[in-house]
């Protein structure tokens, strides 16, 4: 409805005094209309788009005023792929640490204990190429030649989308000059969506042919899983408030 400033000692009329003073919001008791605004925001370079809408209305029927507002928003999520910063590893500033991960491993164990990595050879990688969207290549780093995509770390949110809707209702009713029944009651409803990226599997087990221990990895690209989205994580939380009672 409006906003009071009070500088300094005035803000004792609210039962304090504080030093530089008081700001006290008043919100408004009653409402008559309708009104309904909705924005849309976004990112030139991808991902985070955005919506919201609001609806505020309120009506009197006689002695009985009913206050209503309703939000919906929605924020859609950021991955790392549409960043440059975090799309690849050829973005690390490190020449060294350019090298993809290891989509498809293998690896064994000798007598010493020492890890070995066994090259897949060229051939063999270019049977999941397309995992990925088409970056899995034969690739090599200072343990060796192996399958991997240096895009795969792309493959997590950088920012969760977001989904939220707020409710708030409002009711009073004079009953007479000097008793006003009331009821306030808010709801909030929120979603999150997020993704690590790695839908990852690996084991070390003895093999009886070779009598090595052996350790097998593989990371699940989006084309094998069934999509981006199925690997996220969901969090949902709800939150009710009611309130009211009589006043005079």
């Amino acid at each position: 409805d409006h906003i009071d400033i009070l500088p300094g000692n005035q803000s004792a009329i609210y039962g304090s005094n504080a030093i530089a003073g008081v700001i006290n919001i008043i919100l408004k008791q009653k409402v008559d209309g309708f009104e309904v605004d909705y924005r849309v925001g976004g990112f030139s370079n991808g991902g985070g788009q955005s919506q919201r809408l609001e609806l505020l209305g309120g009506h009197d029927f006689g002695n009985l005023s009913v206050v209503y507002g309703l939000q919906i928003s929605n924020t859609d999520p950021i991955w790392g792929y549409q960043r440059d910063l975090t799309a690849s590893q050829n973005a690390n500033p490190n020449p060294a640490g350019r090298f993809g991960s290891s989509t498809f491993g293998y690896w064994y164990y000798d007598n010493s204990f020492v890890l070995h990595r066994v090259d897949p050879g060229a051939a063999t990688c270019a049977q999941v190429a397309g995992n990925f969207h088409g970056t899995t290549i034969y690739d090599h780093s200072a343990s060796g030649y192996y399958c991997g995509s240096r895009y795969e770390t792309g493959y997590g949110t950088i920012n969760s989308q977001s989904r939220q809707a707020s409710g708030y209702l409002k009711i009073t009713d004079r009953i007479n000059d000097n008793i006003e029944l009331y009821g306030n009651l808010l709801f909030n409803a929120n979603t999150q969506h997020y993704s690590d990226g790695r839908r990852f599997w690996n084991v070390t087990f003895l093999n009886q042919d070779t009598q090595r221990l052996e350790l097998f990895q593989h990371i699940f690209s989006p084309e094998e899983s069934g999509g981006l989205g199925v690997g996220m994580i969901h969090d949902l939380s709800r939150t009710y408030n009611f309130y009211g009672g009589a006043r005079g």
